[in-house]
């Protein structure tokens, strides 16, 4: 990774499974009654990783599923 620019860390498969996940939540959202839908909005950082390929958490952890070891693609 160069510094100063935020490489991809999340692989292909990854990101498709967040989007699914994150629109999947957001879609739960008026279908929940209770105070507990507020939990859906997590489906707005999994679309933002999803879309971006970059996943903070994943950063911090050491973590690439990008299938290259310096976390580029």
């Amino acid at each position: 990774m160069r510094i100063g620019t935020l490489g991809r860390n999340c692989g292909t498969l990854d990101r498709a499974l967040r989007l699914l996940a994150g629109v999947g939540l957001l879609g739960l959202f008026g279908a929940i009654e209770s105070p507990a839908r507020y939990i859906t909005l997590l489906g707005f950082p999994l679309i933002a990783t999803g879309l971006t390929g970059f996943c903070p958490l994943y950063a911090a952890l050491g973590i690439a599923t990008t299938g290259r070891k310096d976390g580029t693609s």
